[in-house]
């Protein structure tokens, strides 16, 4: 990926310090020669020049997009612009270039100023040190923050509740909140001359005088430092979508990747490159020079791998396709420019300006089109039997034969923020994180349209915010599980549709994660350490089967190709990773591809064939991961047979002793409540033993878990089994005596003598032993499910 550059012919006279996108065709810029310049991104010329006055010098210029119209004639307008200035005010422009208002706003030169992301208010920087608040007509709200050194740079968060400002080679975010503490941290070895904060990935980026750029998460701490430049980092902009940043500096222009490292260096003969601003579609960048030049740059050469096919968009409106094994390559033109393009699950999808083109990898020459009801898409995302188009307005579900399916829509919905890690699909179920609480999760069903809610008929809600989510793709609606981490970088798994009977519906599976991606043919989930150490968990739904086996079934990679700081998971389809290192370059590692077979084995029922695999790796160096896996299938699909050699092979003794005595029991409903009990999960075994009519083993399982007050209840509910309370009060009694107690439990006190006299131990004794010796036939079913 790199910029295709060009340069405009002079106009202005003088320096040129600001530069903006009105729509994304059109550009506008100002400078020390007292000129507002409206220019045609597409052919690089001038459309119409406006004179300021004499005493107008501008310092910086920020326009708020805003959607207008409708359908294909929707674009990104900027009805009003803002631009601060030297004389310690700032002016409101309209569209057309006249100043609507001017507000004097600090002692000195206003040297910075912003749009909050949602265009409620504006912030300014004054070289009195000052950091101000200001409604939209120019109202002041509040001094933020004042300090004896000039405020150069300042950005808004993406929920417009902080702003982070520059002192010095200091920054510091502020929330806008009264008393709230502000954090701050040294930056920079020197002045920091621009700061920018993505409102799409929540990342900020920041460069000075000590001529190095930097990416920092919201919490100020560092996940790139760039390497040493010639000249100070004057200009700095990141792309809508998070994807991109550009930097600027003294005849010099990089393209980098949100995590910092680059993908291009230009060298435009521009002199300082004063200023940078991206168009709304992430495709364009226009910059401000001081020779008078203004700057206009296109990515191209953006690459996409899908299994043994690459693609390369080599120019605005042209791509190409090669087919790696076959080395067959095909170009196509298309009439208007390629906005976006994404390639998984066989399929690719090109957006350009109003089209959406959606190809099969394996026929490009038939491909379904179909005109966008809003040409401002900010994201693709694609799951194996449909794919989701967000565009400036709604979520849009979408068949890969071009049929719109659904507008997705939930509370707490925030167009802006949805990206691949806040944003998640598979073939039922989508998944995202709320707009404005991010501890909450929102699923929402696919078919219907409707939010799968849990048991309160409330979104799952975890403790600590979540930063990454990821649904599999290869379950069943039933088992759909999503994956996430939270702020402290610990690794979770939830199950989507869990029953109210599971005792666990989240279950922590790591610590010290910092990225995750499942595998595309398997139920297989890959997350990376921040020791950079690669951990593949085999089968994740062992965590709701038998939680012993989840650090069992899984391999781990401390290879070298992947030590690097800050590696990110791009790809993980058949055994094969791709991981992109702190520096940017692309490496691949494999894992023991039998872990897919096992899976196919599983889902087409060929248990014995999934056996036979795990005997032939006996010798293998990850048989004791594979046993594990199988093991764990095995009891979740009810095979005992084969979770007993499993287990047996990883050496659990004790589940062997268990599963030969489930395989003693005649009673099928007495078997499948002991596999639930052997699988933790003690509500669903207790309702099958209810239902099933075995209550003299339901209340042996409460006494053993000391649950008195149920299992007196139940033996009270079948009080004509005389010897149930017997059973209870028994256990009881010694329980109490064991631990040197009397009696405090109420309802143990009620029970008299009189009306429920004690028997001997051996009375009972054949029933404990042999609890499902006895059947109550048509127990009622109420608080059970059949």
């Amino acid at each position: 990926m790199r910029f295709k550059t060009y340069t405009s012919r002079i106009l202005h006279t003088d320096f040129v310090t600001c530069v903006g996108w009105v729509t994304p065709e059109e550009v506008i810029t100002c400078g020390d020669d007292h000129k507002l310049i409206f220019w045609n991104a597409l052919t690089h010329e001038s459309i119409k020049t406006i004179e300021l006055p004499a005493t107008f010098y501008p310092t910086d210029l920020h326009c708020f997009p805003k959607s207008v119209g409708t359908g294909r004639q929707k674009q990104v307008i900027s009805e009003l612009f803002a631009v601060s200035a030297t004389d310690g005010c700032f002016y409101i422009f309209n569209r057309n270039g006249g100043i609507e208002r001017s507000v004097e706003a600090h002692k000195g030169a206003t040297l910075t100023i912003r749009w909050s992301t949602d265009g409620s208010a504006l912030a300014t920087g004054g070289e009195d040190g000052q950091v101000k608040i200001w409604s939209k007509s120019g109202m002041l709200r509040s001094t933020l923050s004042a300090h004896p050194i000039p405020a150069y740079a300042l950005s808004w968060s993406p929920n417009s509740d902080n702003i982070i400002y520059s002192i010095e080679s200091r920054l510091e975010i502020k929330p806008l909140t009264p008393n709230s503490k502000p954090i701050q941290w040294k930056a920079h070895e020197s002045l920091i001359l621009r700061v920018a904060w993505n409102q799409n990935n929540n990342l900020i980026s920041s460069g000075g005088e000590d001529c190095r750029y930097k990416v920092w998460d919201s919490l100020g701490r560092l996940l790139y430092s760039s390497g040493l430049h010639d000249y100070p980092i004057t200009a700095l902009a990141w792309s809508p979508d998070g994807s991109l940043f550009s930097v600027g500096s003294f005849n010099t222009l990089k393209l980098c990747d949100k995590s910092g490292w680059s993908y291009s260096l230009d060298k435009p003969q521009v002199q300082s490159v004063f200023n940078l601003s991206w168009s709304s579609d992430s495709t364009q960048v226009a910059g401000a020079a001081t020779n008078g030049t203004i700057l206009f740059a296109y990515v191209v050469d953006r690459m996409l791998e899908w299994k043994s096919y690459e693609l390369i968009a080599t120019g605005r409106k042209v791509m190409k396709v090669r087919n790696i094994s076959t080395t067959v390559e095909e170009e196509y033109d298309f009439r208007e420019n390629i906005i976006k393009l994404s390639m998984e699950f066989g399929h690719l999808i090109v957006i350009t300006t109003n089209q959406c083109h959606i190809y099969k990898i394996n026929n490009f020459n038939a491909p379904h089109t179909f005109d966008l009801r809003d040409p401002n898409v900010t994201f693709l995302l694609q799951c194996d039997k449909s794919f989701l188009l967000v565009d400036a307005i709604n979520v849009n579900l979408y068949s890969y034969e071009g049929r719109h399916l659904m507008n997705l829509k939930w509370i707490g919905l925030r167009i802006d923020a949805l990206n691949k890690s806040t944003l998640s699909l598979s073939a039922d179920t989508a998944a995202a994180r709320d707009g404005g609480d991010a501890k909450v999760l929102h699923f929402i069903d696919t078919q219907t349209g409707k939010e799968i809610a849990n048991d309160n008929n409330k979104p799952f809600k975890h403790k600590l915010e979540i930063t990454v989510i990821a649904l599999d793709f290869c379950d069943t609606s039933n088992e759909r599980k999503c994956a996430f981490i939270d702020k402290n970088a610990d690794l979770y798994l939830t199950l989507v549709r869990a029953s109210s009977l599971i005792a666990l519906r989240t279950v922590k599976c790591s610590s010290m994660i910092t990225c995750i991606l499942w595998n595309h043919d398997s139920s297989i989930l890959t997350g990376i350490q921040e020791n950079s150490k690669l951990s593949i968990w085999l089968y994740p739904q062992v965590a709701f089967v038998d939680r012993e086996l989840l650090s069992m079934a899984v391999l781990e990679k401390d290879s070298m190709d992947i030590v690097s700081k800050n590696p990110q998971l791009i790809s993980f389809w058949s055994n094969r990773i791709s991981v992109r290192k702190f520096d940017g370059s692309l490496v691949s590692v494999f894992v023991n591809p039998f872990a897919n077979f096992l899976h196919a084995y599983v889902s087409q029922k060929q248990w014995n064939e999934a056996l036979r695999l795990c005997r032939y790796l006996k010798e293998n160096l990850d048989s004791h991961a594979i046993w594990a896996m199988l093991a764990g299938m095995a009891l979740h699909g009810r095979q005992l047979e084969i979770a007993e050699q499993a287990y047996a092979e990883i050496d659990k003794v004790d589940k062997v002793f268990y599963i030969q005595k489930i395989q003693k029991l005649s009673s099928k409903e007495a078997r499948n409540a002991e596999i639930a009990l052997i699988s933790g999960n003690v509500r669903e075994a207790e309702n099958i033993l209810m239902v099933s009519g075995y209550v003299l083993r339901a209340i042996l399982l409460n006494i053993e878990l000391y649950n008195w007050d149920k299992a007196l209840e139940l033996a009270l509910k079948f009080k004509n089994h005389e010897k149930y309370i017997d059973i209870v009060r028994y256990f009881r009694q010694k329980y109490l005596e064991k631990f040197d107690k009397s009696e405090d439990n109420q309802n143990f006190l009620n029970l008299s003598d009189e009306e429920y006299p004690m028997s001997d131990y051996s009375s009972f004794e054949d029933l404990v032993k042999n609890p499902y010796s006895e059947r109550i036939e048509n127990v009622p079913r109420s608080g059970y499910k059949k």
